[in-house]
C-alpha cells in the first residue's frame, strides 16, 4: 500500500543531448548521440511509473532541462506527456516548461509544443554580440534568436523566458547594457541572467579564461537597478 504525497510537486527531466557543446557548460551533455534518444526516452518513462507506484503525486509543475530539449522530436514528446498523464495528477493550472536553443526552433515544433501541453518556453540567447555567440561556441546569432522568438510568440506562446550571461572577458559594460536593453524590447514574462563561471573540465578552464569578478558585478548591479525600472522583479 501507498500513500499519495498531498502536495503537489515539480518534475525535472534532464535531456542530455546537444548539436554542440558550448565552451562553458558543465552540465551532463552529450553531442553525437542523438541515436540514443529513442532509448533514453524509454528508460525515462520506465522510471516515472516506478517513482509513481512509490511515491504517487500530484504535478504542479514540469521543466525540461537539458542539454537541448528543444532536439526532441514528436514522437519523443507524446511518448513522455502519455507517461506523465498515466502516473500522476497534472494540475490543471500545471506550469510546464521547455529549454530551447533558437536554432531548433521551428514553426512545426512550436505548434507539436503546444499542442502536447507545454505552455511555458526557456530561450538560450545568452547575447546580442554575434562575435560573443562565436565564442561562446553557440549555433545561432541575433538574428537568428529574432526569428525563434516571433515563431514561438506567433504559435500563442504567451510566458517566455530567456537566458542570458554576463561576464565574458571579451565583453565590455556597454556591450551588456545593449544586449539586455534588446531583450528587454522584446517584451519576455521573465529573465533569468547568469555570471559566467569558469568551471573544471569545460572548453573554457582548459583554455585559461578567466573573469574580472568586478566587472561582473558592475553588470549584475547595472542590470538589476534597469530591469527593475522596467517592472521586472527579482
Amino acid at each position: 500500500m501507498t500513500v499519495k504525497n498531498p502536495d503537489p510537486l515539480g518534475l525535472y527531466l534532464h535531456i542530455p543531448f546537444c548539436h554542440a557543446r558550448c565552451g562553458y557548460c558543465d552540465f551532463v551533455t552529450f553531442t553525437g548521440k542523438e541515436d540514443r534518444i529513442d532509448s533514453y526516452t524509454t528508460d525515462v518513462c520506465r522510471e516515472l511509473s516506478l517513482y509513481a507506484a512509490s511515491a504517487p503525486s500530484a504535478i504542479s509543475t514540469i521543466f525540461f532541462g537539458g542539454g537541448t530539449p528543444s532536439i526532441l522530436e514528436e514522437p519523443h514528446l507524446r511518448t513522455l506527456f502519455h507517461a506523465f498523464r498515466k502516473d500522476f495528477d497534472i494540475t490543471p493550472a500545471a506550469e510546464i516548461t521547455l529549454e530551447a536553443n533558437p536554432e531548433s526552433i521551428t514553426p512545426e515544433k512550436a505548434r507539436v509544443w503546444r499542442d502536447v501541453g507545454i505552455n511555458r518556453l526557456s530561450i538560450g540567447l545568452q547575447t546580442m554580440d554575434d562575435a560573443l555567440l562565436k565564442t561562446m561556441g553557440r549555433l545561432h546569432d541575433a538574428e537568428g534568436f529574432r526569428k525563434a522568438y516571433g515563431i514561438v510568440r506567433q504559435a500563442g506562446f504567451d510566458n517566455v523566458s530567456i537566458d542570458l550571461i554576463y561576464g565574458f572577458p571579451a565583453q565590455t559594460l556597454a556591450s551588456w547594457q545593449d544586449t539586455v536593453r534588446q531583450t528587454v524590447s522584446l517584451k519576455p514574462e521573465h529573465l533569468s541572467l547568469y555570471a559566467l563561471k569558469v568551471e573544471e573540465h569545460t572548453p573554457f578552464f582548459k583554455e585559461g579564461m578567466t573573469v574580472d569578478e568586478d566587472l561582473q558585478a558592475s553588470m549584475y548591479e547595472w542590470a538589476r537597478g534597469f530591469l527593475a525600472a522596467e517592472g521586472f522583479e527579482q
